[in-house]
């Protein structure tokens, strides 16, 4: 985006300080084309004069007005480039919460079709340190039968 002549003309006076710009000045800075806009801005409170008759060759300088103005100026850039920044960071964080949205569904699927792999040797202990455990024969017994999702017997183990 290109920078409006109206505040290339604030910031040449603001460089220009208390030396002030005349037209003289403003010419061999901005051209001919330009004067126009000298003469508009003169119009402004941005700019005041600064001494001798007032005419639009006398000298002018930056008013406390056009440095309010630029300094506004300078702040909306400012905060544009903040919230370009602020809104590059808060993508990046959605994305990676959607990432890790998406891996933990697949682990857990995985894990839900997963198969569980009970080793026979810890499954036979864990039955009969349960049935040591318990004073009487548990119901679900059966010759030799548990009522698991998959039944087997204690004799294969």
């Amino acid at each position: 985006m290109e920078e409006s002549i109206y505040i290339k003309v604030l910031e040449f006076a603001e460089e220009k300080g208390v030396e002030g710009i005349n037209y003289d000045i403003f010419e061999k800075e901005f051209g001919k084309d330009k004067s126009s806009i000298y003469l508009s801005a003169l119009k402004t409170s941005a700019f005041t004069h600064k001494e001798g008759n007032e005419t639009y060759t006398s000298t002018y300088i930056l008013s406390f007005d056009g440095y309010f103005k630029l300094h506004e100026h300078r702040e909306l850039l400012h905060a544009r480039e903040s919230s370009t920044n602020a809104t590059l960071f808060a993508s990046a964080a959605l994305f990676i919460s959607i990432l890790k949205l998406g891996f933990s569904i697949y682990s857990s699927n995985k894990q839900i079709e997963t198969p569980i792999m009970i080793n026979p040797t810890q499954m036979k202990e864990l039955i009969i340190e349960n049935q040591s455990n318990q004073k009487y024969t548990p119901l679900c017994c059966s010759e030799g039968y548990f009522n698991f999702k998959y039944s087997f017997d204690l004799k294969d183990l």
